[in-house]
């Protein structure tokens, strides 16, 4: 969805809930605006929606932070399972779905939120306002977008042992298959296989990423870019 779609979904709201919006948010209608279009487009400013984001309560904005790690459009029952995975249920996550209700009830009253319910989104710049959201860094594909082909072969050899390997300048595996980096960003979203890979790092590593759970969830590496592959990495001493 777009600015436009943004709009649309804007215009298409009652009376009542035009109020609360700007009930909410006042500083969008200092001044008035003109026309809906003027109002979508205040409401999607950087300094409005950082204004709107300062004054919401912890779980509304990690309702908010789950829509926009997505990578498209999400329905209620998908945040309500995702969020009752990261809350245990002695914690509260049996009361996930009333509470989600309740958040998703505000986002959309606020305009953070918009769509209808089997295809929620965050509103146009908010996910810019949150970066990074959560504190995580950018989606896998992303950090490899401008890694080259044979480095990406490199990566995918070391991470899953049937990738044939390909070599070529697009990027494409020789069967046709997948691009390598959608390929890598997939394997990396897949649960079993990130556990598998650090069971496999050294004590240090582990240590490090142990840190980085408990945050902030991003650091720094002096030459982190360097080409290192199972083959030649550093072993850690054994303790034994």
């Amino acid at each position: 969805m777009t600015g436009t779609d943004f709009s649309e979904w804007l215009r298409g709201r009652s009376d009542e809930r035009l109020r609360a919006l700007v009930a909410a948010r006042p500083e969008l209608v200092t001044p008035v605006p003109a026309h809906i279009d003027g109002l979508a487009a205040r409401a999607c400013s950087p300094s409005a929606i950082g204004r709107a984001l300062d004054r919401l309560d912890r779980f509304s904005l990690a309702v908010l932070e789950t829509l926009a790690l997505r990578p498209g459009p999400a329905d209620r029952e998908t945040l309500r399972s995702l969020l009752r995975r990261a809350v245990p249920a002695d914690r509260g996550g049996r009361a996930v779905g009333p509470a989600l209700d309740a958040a998703l009830d505000l986002l959309t009253t606020r305009a953070l939120v918009y769509g209808t319910e089997d295809a929620l989104l965050p509103a146009p710049g908010v996910a810019e306002a949150l970066e990074p959201p959560a504190a995580l860094g950018p989606p896998a594909a992303e950090v490899f977008r401008h890694h080259p082909p044979e480095r990406l072969d490199v990566l995918l050899r070391d991470i899953d042992p049937a990738y044939e390997g390909g070599g070529r300048t697009d990027g494409e595996r020789p069967d046709g298959g997948r691009p390598a980096r959608e390929r890598l960003a997939a394997l990396l979203a897949d649960t079993a296989t990130v556990a598998r890979l650090v069971g496999e790092v050294s004590p240090q590593a582990r240590a490090a990423l142990d840190e980085l759970v408990w945050g902030p969830a991003s650091g720094r590496l002096p030459n982190a870019r360097r080409e290192v592959d199972a083959a030649n990495a550093p072993v850690a001493p054994s303790s034994n």
